[in-house]
């Protein structure tokens, strides 16, 4: 039961990441229409620079919102497998199949050690961090911008 909660809390805090990379996706298009359309908007280079650097992390944060996005799907199925057969389910034996999964589409690269459920928690949680640097780092830089155009 203590898994399950612990696996049920990890999906939750992970589909936060949903929130954040439609957010950043939003910054980086606005990134890119500014980018397109500097000349006719006269961007300076301060500005330039700042709406291409949102750009490249919001590539960045696309990435890890993927890998989150995954990770989310695959504790919230692993929980929907402890749910289903409390009694019978060991939760190694359920990881090893998922590494055995994982190594077979190339996923990981070696299936040496199972991994605990902890430790992949911990990994996930990780990527989520991440992905929330990424969007601090783009919030920041627009933020930037705006307040040098109102102090114009």
């Amino acid at each position: 039961m203590k898994q399950q909660m612990n696996l049920l809390l990890q999906v939750s805090l992970l589909k936060c990441g949903v929130v954040i990379d439609r957010t950043s996706f939003g910054f980086t298009l606005l990134s890119v229409v500014m980018l397109f359309l500097q000349s006719s908007l006269l961007i300076n280079k301060f500005q330039m620079i700042a709406f291409f650097i949102i750009v490249l992390v919001g590539i960045m944060q696309k990435y890890y919102a993927i890998r989150v996005s995954l990770d989310a799907e695959l504790f919230a199925q692993l929980a929907k497998v402890i749910t289903a057969e409390p009694k019978n389910c060991e939760i190694e034996s359920e990881l090893r199949d998922l590494d055995s999964a994982m190594l077979h589409l190339g996923l990981i690269k070696t299936n040496e050690d199972v991994r605990s459920l902890l430790d992949r928690c911990q990994g996930a949680f990780k990527l989520l961090k991440s992905q929330v640097a990424c969007f601090a780092v783009q919030s920041m830089l627009l933020l930037s911008i705006l307040l040098v155009q109102v102090i114009k």
